[in-house]
């Protein structure tokens, strides 16, 4: 499966005066599941606010999003594809 996605609107690299961080735009990060790991054991005591149990099983995502301070996360389980997709 592969997505493919454009940001709505970062603003102009040239005309931004500070810091990427603080740009506007949406991001896509794909990684491995010890890299989740480690980014939760960082975010969970700095007070992310989560329903969900933490787990990262393969082709899962985790939406995170800020309202003012607070910093939010959503489990998005994996699709149910029919195997016969991936045959060799």
């Amino acid at each position: 499966m592969l997505i493919v996605v454009r940001h709505a609107e970062a603003g102009s690299k040239g005309s931004w005066a500070g810091p990427d961080l603080h740009r506007p735009g949406n991001v896509v990060l794909c990684t491995h599941g010890e890299l989740i790991g480690r980014l939760f054991a960082r975010l969970v005591p700095a007070g992310l606010a989560v329903e969900d149990p933490l787990l990262w099983p393969k082709g899962s995502a985790w939406l995170l999003w800020r309202t003012g301070r607070r910093l939010h996360a959503r489990f998005v389980a994996p699709l149910a594809l029919d195997r016969r997709t991936y045959a060799s």
